[in-house]
């Protein structure tokens, strides 16, 4: 009988994935799952997305989903039942399931709930700290050092793998790639301030509404970058920009892709973490600010080899 405990992790889909967990994707006891449900009828199809919409129930409750459940990857898992599991979940994934079903589960299979915050509990958008409000869950880790001191979470930065990426010919001054949500005006004028002052960018903005986008050949709106994109995209800017979400002080992927790929990090930030202040940031606190920031530019070499590395977050989870 095997007693070392099998860690699976149940996830939401997407490439980021993929790359974040690039250290351990070889382990012999780690797994990867994407949550989703396996139903070749288009009609029963049709009805699961809506009966199990994530949009609707954060709207009003909806009863009997779990009806679905055993349609899914994660029932379907073929698990050895003389095993102990870690399921590790993340803040958008363990949202896809309800108690009843994680109930169920653990009538089936020896398993231990692990949640991992990539998100502050306060984004827009937030719903999982909610959701899991009675799940039996026994350990949250959060990349947000707010949320630990505010609801007892442990603090991990180490989810991030550095992946292999070729070398490419820098082109462009700056990066953004993210949603709009509050910060469009502020980054259409950082664009006019930037195409002013000489300085050359690459905006990718997301959920922009038509009549909300202007004219200017710096900046994409709403087009998909799958994630090893965005890595040839950091490869070719010399400053990427992070733009924190209210309630956020903690690390971002916008950092880990600055440390780990050698760029330098422009961030409106101004609680940036202890354990980086040795680190070469830019912080700004306004558009004017960052003009007179980015005069003197040098690339620099972090050097942080596996600091960051999932690996690092397994050694947790195992110790649990």
């Amino acid at each position: 009988m095997t007693t070392e405990k099998k860690n699976l992790f149940v996830l939401d889909g997407g490439d980021l994935y993929d790359f974040m967990f690039y250290d351990i994707k070889n382990n012999s006891n780690v797994d990867f799952l994407d949550f989703k449900y396996d139903i070749s009828n288009k009609f029963l199809k049709v009805i699961n997305k809506v009966h199990t919409s994530v949009r609707l129930s954060k709207m009003m409750p909806i009863p009997f989903k779990s009806i679905w459940f055993k349609k899914s990857t994660l029932y379907n898992y073929r698990f050895d039942l003389d095993r102990e599991y870690n399921l590790i979940f993340t803040d958008t994934s363990i949202i896809l399931l309800t108690l009843s079903e994680i109930k169920k589960l653990q009538k089936r299979v020896k398993c231990n709930i692990i949640l991992l915050f990539l998100n502050p509990v306060s984004s827009p958008g937030g719903y999982a700290f909610k959701h899991i409000k009675n799940f039996p869950i026994k350990k949250v880790f959060t990349i947000e050092p707010q949320d630990c001191e505010t609801y007892g979470y442990t603090y991990v930065n180490t989810i991030y793998s550095k992946y292999p990426t070729p070398k490419l010919e820098v082109d462009r001054d700056i990066l953004f790639v993210g949603r709009a949500k509050n910060r469009l005006d502020f980054l259409h004028e950082m664009a006019q301030k930037l195409k002013r002052a000489g300085i050359t960018y690459r905006f990718f903005i997301f959920g922009v509404k038509k009549e909300d986008q202007i004219v200017d050949s710096g900046i994409v709106y709403n087009e998909y970058i799958p994630y090893e994109k965005v890595l040839e995209y950091v490869e070719r800017s010399k400053y990427v920009l992070e733009l924190l979400q209210e309630g956020q002080t903690g690390i971002t992927f916008r950092c880990y892709e600055c440390f780990l790929y050698n760029r330098t990090l422009v961030t409106n930030n101004n609680s940036v973490p202890a354990e980086f202040k040795n680190m070469n940031i830019i912080q700004f606190k306004d558009n004017d600010d960052l003009i007179k920031s980015l005069e003197n530019y040098q690339m620099h070499n972090y050097d942080v080899d596996d600091r960051f590395s999932p690996v690092h977050l397994l050694s947790l989870i195992q110790e649990e």
